[in-house]
């Protein structure tokens, strides 16, 4: 990790960019979204010079999913819809009998 880090300071130093260049830049961002009176941008604005200053650090998480227990657990939940049925719920109980072959 330590290494990583090493390689990062030494491309911003070569790239001559760090977190006073993009606080200014994103202060820019922020000037441009308010003179256009677009919010969204000047939230972002916001969050990204947040971000850069360590207010907000987002957190990713990795983990593992069972995905054929997720999927047997869903197929539990599933109503069991027939042609049938939805042809009765749609026409009433005439419907059904008429496709069951029965009549009153």
């Amino acid at each position: 990790m330590r290494e990583l880090e090493a390689i990062r300071r030494d491309a911003r130093r070569e790239a001559v960019y760090g977190v006073v260049e993009a606080m200014a830049q994103a202060q820019k961002g922020i000037d441009l979204a308010e003179r256009h009176k677009n919010p969204m941008a000047f939230i972002k604005g916001c969050e990204l010079r947040a971000k850069l200053s360590g207010l907000l650090i987002e957190r990713v998480e990795v983990s593992t999913v069972d995905l054929k227990g997720s999927l047997e657990a869903a197929r539990t939940r599933v109503i069991n819809v027939t042609p049938q049925r939805l042809l009765c719920a749609e026409l009433g109980p005439a419907a059904g009998q008429a496709v069951n072959g029965s009549a009153d």
